[in-house]
């Protein structure tokens, strides 16, 4: 909704416009069998269930069932998984030489490895067979990342459905810690 204003003086018009932004919706849910959270970005929804077999979601525009479509009214779904920062619980710096991943997808994954909060790479991985079942892969990481903290995150691309059941990073221990900067 819009409101507009125009003000006339003798010598001078000013014209005002105020837009009140689109709300963010944010639904978080939790298992309560291994207290693992989910985070929901833009559903206008006010509750959730689970009734039989299906997802249900309410809110003012109606009921809606969230299992049945491979799109949002259209659009690819975006789905990120982000992990900790992590030193692995040692203080030297280190270089990730590559992750071993158990995943299924329905297409590509774009993954992206952080080190040190200031050096970012995007690498892809691609499903290895077509019929979507748990698979492994590898992500060679070239030479250039090194440091003490390292994070990263998975991202689907055109909306490709994915889940990852394991995710090992084989690292290279540096001989120093790292310098104070």
């Amino acid at each position: 909704m819009a409101n507009t204003g125009i003000i006339t003086l003798p010598l001078l018009e000013i014209a005002a416009t105020s837009v009140r932004p689109a709300p963010e919706y944010l639904g978080l849910a939790m298992r309560l069998n291994n207290l693992a959270v989910s985070q929901y970005c833009r559903y206008d929804f006010d509750s959730m269930d689970k009734f039989g077999d299906m997802y249900l979601g309410a809110g003012e525009e109606g009921l809606f069932t969230l299992e049945d479509a491979e799109t949002d009214d259209g659009l690819d779904i975006n789905a990120v998984v982000e992990f900790p920062t992590t030193d692995f619980g040692i203080s030297h710096q280190k270089r990730i030489r590559s992750l071993h991943v158990g995943y299924e997808t329905s297409g590509d994954l774009t993954v992206t490895i952080n080190c040190d909060d200031d050096d970012e790479k995007e690498y892809t991985l691609a499903p290895i067979n077509t019929s979507n079942n748990q698979h492994g892969g590898k992500v060679k990481i070239n030479r250039e990342q090194k440091g003490r903290y390292w994070t990263f995150r998975f991202e689907n691309v055109d909306g490709a459905d994915f889940s990852l059941n394991m995710i090992e990073a084989i690292a290279t221990i540096l001989a120093r810690k790292p310098s104070g900067n």
